[in-house]
């Protein structure tokens, strides 16, 4: 039997500023099995995971968490957009685990320790070069909450440089 739940989604504005900044807020929440030991699945699994689901560095698999991400993306020209924001991630519940990519237990859920997991703070630029070539650098910083650290666990930083082309 299955009993699981997820949710996502998306929400913004474009403030009337100059370069019409667009303040946003993404959530998403996705169930914990309640009880390991029954038949009943309860951890909500995608079928194809988006392992940059909370942002561009893949250090977190979205699992028995709830997050909430708020964000501002401004048009800085009309070929550079840049993008900011932090998603702080909670588990679901003490006792669910805490995953890494592709989904493997990196903390298990013992009922006890805080909920708060990690903040990823993160500034993204997208440089359109042409219509089919877009150039993106990234950096996220992910803090060492207290469930972290005592597991041994350290902050991450993550740099990224990618070229989409569309052919």
């Amino acid at each position: 039997t299955i009993d699981a739940l997820g949710a996502a989604g998306d929400v913004g504005w474009h403030a009337p500023w100059a370069g019409r900044p667009r303040l946003g807020a993404s959530f998403g929440y996705a169930s914990g099995d309640r009880r390991p030991d029954d038949r009943t699945l309860g951890t909500f699994d995608v079928l194809y995971p988006n392992l940059g689901y909370f942002t561009d560095a893949p250090v977190y698999y979205p699992g028995n968490t709830a997050d909430a991400q708020p964000n501002i993306t401004c048009t800085v020209t009309r070929s550079l957009t840049a993008r900011a924001g932090a998603d702080v991630i909670f588990r679901v519940s003490k006792r669910d685990a805490v995953y890494g990519p592709p989904g493997i237990p990196a903390l298990l859920g013992r009922g006890t320790g805080p909920s708060y997991v990690t903040t990823l703070a993160y500034l993204r630029a997208d440089l359109t070069i042409s219509p089919n070539a877009v150039v993106s650098v990234s950096y996220v910083h992910g803090d060492a909450g207290a469930l972290i650290r005592s597991a041994g666990g350290r902050p991450v930083s993550y740099g990224g440089v990618t070229l989409d082309l569309r052919l």
